[in-house]
Parts: C-alpha cells; sequence; structure tokens
C-alpha cells in the first residue's frame, strides 16, 4: 500500500508502478520467508521466473504495449491493468536491484518515500530517487536509458556481451536491444 497511500502517482500512466511494486514485494517477501515454509516452496525464485515468462508471454503478442504508456481517461488506464503493468514492472524492479545493487534500491526507496510521503509523484521522481543513490554510493550509471529501454518500449529486452580488449586488459561490454 505504500505506492498507493503514502505516495501516489499523478496520473493513471505510473499507475504501473503501484502494482509492479505490489507484486515485487510479494515475490520477495515470499524468497525472504520461503525457508520457514520448505514444505510448500521448494524453490520461492520460481515465482519470479513465473513473472517474467508470464512478461514474455504478453511481450512477444502484437498487442503488447510498453510497461509506461500514456492514459488518456479511465478506459485506457482500465486496459493496462495487465501482465505487462504487474509482472514486466516487478521484473523492472528486480532488475534494479541487480543492476545498482541492493543497498542502492533500499537507499532509493527509503529517499522516494520520505521525499514524496503524501504528495503526488511521476517516473521521473522515482527514478531520480534511485539514481542520487546511486551516485551517493559512487556508482556511475546512466538508469535513464536504461529505464526507457525497459519501461518506456515494448518488446523483449535482450542482453548481448561482447569482449574488447582496452589497454591490454579484456573487459566485457553489454549492450541492450529488443528481441
Amino acid at each position: 500500500m505504500w505506492f498507493g497511500d503514502l505516495v501516489t502517482m499523478k496520473w493513471w500512466n505510473d499507475l504501473w508502478l503501484k502494482e509492479s511494486f505490489a507484486d515485487y514485494c510479494a515475490g520477495t517477501c515470499l524468497i525472504t520467508i520461503a525457508p520457514k515454509f520448505k514444505s510448500t516452496y521448494v524453490n520461492p525464485e520460481q515465482t519470479f521466473l513465473h513473472f517474467m515468462t508470464e512478461a514474455i508471454n504478453e511481450d512477444i503478442r502484437d498487442t503488447t504495449h510498453p510497461v509506461q504508456v500514456e492514459v488518456r481517461d479511465t478506459i485506457d488506464a482500465v486496459n493496462v491493468f495487465d501482465k505487462i503493468c504487474y509482472r514486466k514492472g516487478a521484473c523492472f524492479l528486480r532488475q534494479v536491484a541487480y543492476y545498482v545493487g541492493e543497498d542502492v534500491l533500499k537507499e532509493g526507496m527509503k529517499s522516494y518515500f520520505e521525499q514524496f510521503a503524501l504528495k503526488n509523484t511521476e517516473l521521473a521522481d522515482f527514478m531520480g530517487c534511485f539514481q542520487q543513490a546511486a551516485k551517493s554510493k559512487n556508482i556511475d550509471i546512466d538508469l535513464d536509458s536504461w529505464m526507457k529501454s525497459w519501461l518506456q518500449t515494448s518488446g523483449i529486452n535482450t542482453l548481448s556481451p561482447e569482449i574488447v580488449e582496452k589497454n591490454g586488459k579484456f573487459v566485457i561490454n553489454v549492450k541492450q536491444g529488443k528481441a
């Protein structure tokens, strides 16, 4: 309820954040507490695999759409409550944790909730808190282009590693694209 009650989106365009955050938290909590329920959940990581599979199955269709879309009215809003909104959005948040690190994710979330409590926000506010948290940890990363690739374009994201030589050392560059 943090995204719905403590911080509310300015407009329906960013409603995905509230919904996908709920899925992200549910999956993360399951992974954290699953050892207590081993007989029920053999591999809690499968929760996010399931989320990703559902998102991919939707994202490969001709009818797919970006996670963040322009919403003109409530009819548009109703049409974006789907697996792209919930599942791909949750996978994006999980990817943020891997991309910048759990500590940066937590610091960014804390900053976001403190700075925007009882206010209306949009995606730029949310991502700005992560960018600032990364910067505070001396992590030089361009979250804006990465975020646009994940959230503002449809289709399946791909990563292509490329090994190059720089100053006598081999370095792996990773390029993003769409399938």
